[in-house]
């Protein structure tokens, strides 16, 4: 929580760099606050709170490396070793750096040779992890076990996640809505950029192109890569780095709408729908505690000896138990990911998992793990 609200210093220096006006800068924070994605990183002890604030001073600093003079060696000292801890904090920090480096290569190639050095660094200082995971991940056979669990995004899962940051109301023809909501505003704006091109406002054309690449080519590669490689390396919560330039893009871009009723009932809108779709969310049903659930089933198999199955139908579902069952120190609990109840085998096992509507092929209600006992099949 306190890394989530010590972001609020570098979101605000940040739209200060990028000379945004105030009323520009108090509706995205608005966004931020009612959305969900965002609020519930806040109340995970995990590391993407950490990520998110880690983003905002790089990108911070990093603006004030981009307007400083030639020599610009303190602020480039500082965005070096933000830039350290940000790849050391989540992978996903060298999206980021790689971002920064694409617009210098746009609007800073004066800036390019000593921003090279400081990625040289990094990538130094970042190669003694690079090289105890590698001997890990080798030691064990690959990363398997790390990454089985994530199946490669489909294109709309990419649709999914910008509906996330927009606030996901989920009712028939609601992402049409979203998209009509939200993203028209912003190709509109990128028309007036791409169309008046040199006597569009130079900040605002910058800033335009600025906030673009950083909430839309982190995701598309991420996206290019996790169907290359053997394993995916997508989640939607590794995607929190495009999260806050995103609603900066959309909440300067409905700002910018002409004229002022269409402006103002656009605002009106929108806020409407991000309020009503975060105070939807707080009553999310898909938190909970899988470690109760976990030691209740161990301490229900203390007398047996034998091998127990545990069947899940979710990605998510097998990892808690999993992740739960070392601390317990369990062993003979084999955790299997399965499609339906068909593939679920044996005289004995237990299903685990969560959903709105109950099964009743296996008797699972929504928020469960139970044991399934003789004669399923």
């Amino acid at each position: 929580m306190l890394t989530s609200v010590a972001a609020i210093v570098p979101f605000y220096f940040l739209c200060r760099e990028l000379k945004l006006r105030a009323a520009e800068i108090n509706l995205a924070l608005l966004l931020m606050a009612v959305n969900w994605y965002m609020v519930s990183h806040v109340q995970e002890v995990r590391m993407y709170s950490l990520l998110l604030f880690l983003t905002l001073c790089s990108l911070w600093l990093f603006v004030r490396f981009f307007k400083a003079e030639d020599k610009a060696r303190k602020p480039l000292l500082a965005l070096t070793a933000l830039n350290l801890l940000l790849v050391y904090t989540q992978y996903y920090g060298w999206l980021v750096v790689g971002t920064q480096l694409i617009i210098l290569l746009f609007w800073g190639r004066r800036k390019l040779p000593s921003f090279a050095v400081s990625v040289a660094v990094l990538f130094l200082c970042f190669s003694p992890w690079a090289l105890a995971v590698t001997r890990a991940a080798v030691n064990k056979g690959g990363l398997n076990e790390n990454l089985a669990w994530n199946r490669k995004p489909r294109l709309v899962d990419l649709v999914t996640y910008y509906g996330y940051l927009n606030g996901a109301l989920n009712f028939r023809w609601s992402t049409l809505l979203r998209v009509l909501l939200f993203g028209c505003p912003v190709l509109l704006w990128a028309w007036h950029v791409i169309r008046d091109g040199r006597d569009e406002d130079k900040d605002r054309s910058i800033t335009f192109w600025w906030l673009t690449l950083l909430s839309f080519p982190p995701i598309a590669l991420a996206f290019f890569v996790s169907q290359v490689l053997p394993h995916s390396v997508w989640a939607y919560r590794y995607l929190i780095i495009v999260a806050v330039p995103y609603t900066l893009l959309v909440a300067v871009a409905v700002l910018r709408l002409r004229p002022a009723w269409i402006r103002n009932v656009a605002v009106s809108v929108i806020v409407g729908w991000a309020v009503v779709s975060g105070f939807k969310d707080l009553s999310n049903p898909y938190r909970f505690s899988w470690e109760a659930l976990v030691n209740k089933m161990v301490q229900a198999e203390l007398a047996s000896t034998d091998a127990v199955r545990v069947y899940v139908t979710q990605n998510g579902s097998g990892g808690a138990i999993k992740f739960y069952l070392g601390p317990a120190g369990e062993r003979k609990f084999e955790v299997l990911q399965v499609k339906n109840s068909a593939e679920m085998v044996g005289a004995h096992f237990w299903v685990g998992g969560f959903g709105n509507q109950p099964d009743h092929k296996i008797g699972c209600v929504p928020l469960d793990l139970r044991r399934i006992g003789h004669g399923l099949r």
